[in-house]
C-alpha cells in the first residue's frame, strides 16, 4: 500500500478519476434543474436520462472489452474526455437534437467507470487492492461532493449553469490528460525505484 502511494501512477490515476466523476456527479444532481431552467418538458428530461442510461449500459461492457485489449490508459482518456465534451454540448444545447447528442456522448463517456477500477489492479496488482482503491477514492469523493455544490452556488449567483458546467468540463478535460501521462504498467517495485 505505502509502495503504491509513492508512485506517480497512483496519483495520476486518482486525480484523473476524480476529475471524471465530477462530471457524473454534477449531471446527476443538476441536469433536471438545468433543463427545466431552459424550458424543456419533464418528458424531454426523462428521455435524455433514459437514453444516456441505456447507452451507458452498453458502453460499460464495451469499455471493459477495450480495456482488456488496448492500452488501458488510452481507453480511460478517451472515455473521460467524452464526458467533458458532453458537458460542453449540454451548455450549448437549446434544442432536443443537441440534448440527444449530449445524452449519447455522456452515455458513452460514463463507460470510464470499470476502466479506472481495473487500472489500479493492472498498475498495482492484487495485493492490497482494496486498500489502494479505498485511498484512491478519497480525491474522487471530494470532487463528487464539491462539484455539484459549486455548480449550484454559481447557478444561484448568476442565474445560469453555463459558467460552472464549462469550468467543470475544463477541469475534467485537463484531468483526462493525466491518464495519458501514465507509462506502461510495470511491477510496483520498479515504479517505486524509479520515483525514488
Amino acid at each position: 500500500m505505502q509502495e503504491a502511494l509513492r508512485t506517480k501512477s497512483f496519483w495520476l490515476i486518482s486525480f484523473g478519476h476524480a476529475s471524471s466523476v465530477m462530471v457524473t456527479a454534477t449531471i446527476s444532481v443538476h441536469l433536471g434543474l438545468m433543463l427545466d431552467d431552459r424550458g424543456f418538458s419533464l418528458q424531454a428530461i426523462s428521455a435524455v436520462v433514459a437514453l444516456y442510461t441505456a447507452i451507458n449500459t452498453i458502453f460499460i461492457l464495451i469499455s471493459g472489452f477495450l480495456g482488456d485489449r488496448l492500452p488501458i490508459r488510452l481507453v480511460a482518456f478517451w472515455f473521460s474526455i467524452l464526458q467533458a465534451l458532453a458537458l460542453v454540448v449540454l451548455v450549448i444545447a437549446h434544442n432536443t437534437e443537441m440534448l440527444f447528442l449530449f445524452a449519447v456522448l455522456f452515455g458513452i463517456g460514463r463507460g470510464f467507470m470499470p476502466v479506472t477500477t481495473a487500472m489500479r489492479g493492472i498498475y498495482f496488482g492484487r495485493k492490497a487492492f482494496a486498500v489502494i482503491t479505498g485511498v484512491a477514492k478519497v480525491p474522487s469523493n471530494i470532487s463528487v461532493f464539491t462539484a455539484p455544490l459549486f455548480a449550484g452556488f454559481i447557478r444561484d449567483a448568476t442565474g445560469t449553469y453555463d459558467v460552472s458546467f464549462l469550468t467543470i468540463a475544463t477541469i475534467s478535460a485537463v484531468g483526462s490528460l493525466l491518464f495519458l501521462l501514465l507509462g506502461e504498467p510495470t511491477r510496483l517495485s520498479e515504479q517505486t525505484a524509479r520515483s525514488s
